[in-house]
């Protein structure tokens, strides 16, 4: 259940935020190459680099606390250990603040974006199709498999201009079935020989489910707004909810009389997710409510 609350359906959301990066980015391309960096490097580039630096901190700050208190090591053996055998420019690439590795692959299909719009421009839809055989194969390319392919079948969207939502559909009944045949996949099959690949194909077909299911729920007036309102915050939540919240919140949850059985570290998984996501949006309205440059910086002008 861990493996499936903190990677699986994480990653399925990670592929929906890709398509809609590749969509977006070749549905309005710059003119010129130098322009695109330009305003990715402020978007994407520096973020990053400051959510590292923050990260970075954040732990020395923690471990500081942490042997003032008398705990040693200090809060995580493994963050210190890692922060003294790495350099600052290995903690980047890594990144240190695990979840920006999604961040640092869209970088490298910024940079690559010019041979993906050759590549769409002269063999159509055949590149995605091959983007998504060598994603259920699991042929490394140097970029993540994954990434590489939601971005390419938003990109071949937005290329061509074809409307996301028209375009990402699925029948209910099949999302449902599906959905069961995901859990069971990844509850139970993840010694078979073949699970990269049928995982792959659910997954695709749960992020297809999850657009349709967004659709249908925007229709809605008021829910739509909701989302709307929530948007500016979503990369702050994101970059920000490792920093602090989820390793303090687990550490709690396993402290506490939960932690004593199986089905208390179930429930301490979605305790944590829940109170990590509010907390750092809590965070968010803080920030920009008194520092809203830094927000804005922080969030690659989104906020």
């Amino acid at each position: 259940m861990t493996e499936l609350i903190s990677r699986s359906l994480g990653a399925v959301a990670v592929g929906g935020f890709a398509i809609i990066s590749g969509y977006l980015f070749f549905l309005f391309p710059p003119k010129r190459y130098l322009d695109l960096l330009k305003v990715k490097a402020q978007s994407l580039l520096l973020p990053y680099i400051l959510w590292v630096l923050i990260s970075i901190l954040a732990v020395w700050a923690k471990n500081q606390i942490a042997l003032q208190i008398g705990f040693a090591p200090g809060i995580s053996d493994v963050e210190i250990s890692t922060l003294n055998r790495l350099s600052i420019l290995e903690l980047m690439i890594l990144p240190f603040n695990g979840p920006l590795w999604y961040i640092r692959e869209l970088i490298y299909l910024v940079v690559l974006s010019p041979i993906i719009g050759l590549l769409l421009r002269y063999t159509k839809v055949a590149f995605p199709i091959v983007m998504g055989v060598i994603y259920l194969l699991g042929v490394q390319i140097g970029v993540s498999n994954s990434i590489s392919f939601y971005f390419v079948v938003g990109a071949w969207l937005g290329y061509t201009g074809r409307s996301l939502a028209g375009s990402l559909q699925i029948p209910t009944y099949l999302s449902l079935i599906n959905l069961m045949a995901y859990l069971y996949i990844v509850l139970f099959l993840g010694d078979y020989p073949w699970y990269s690949t049928i995982y792959g194909i659910s997954s695709m077909v749960l992020v297809v489910s999850i657009f349709t299911l967004v659709q249908k729920l925007t229709a809605n007036e008021a829910f739509s707004h909701a989302m709307a309102s929530l948007a500016p915050s979503v990369f702050f939540v994101y970059a920000s909810h490792t920093v602090i919240f989820i390793n303090l919140f687990r550490g709690f949850g396993y402290a506490s009389p939960l932690g004593a059985s199986p089905w208390g570290h179930i429930l301490i998984q979605w305790l944590t997710a829940i109170l990590t996501t509010i907390s750092a949006y809590l965070l968010y309205r803080v920030s920009s409510r008194f520092f809203p440059r830094v927000t804005a910086l922080l969030c690659g002008g989104r906020a």
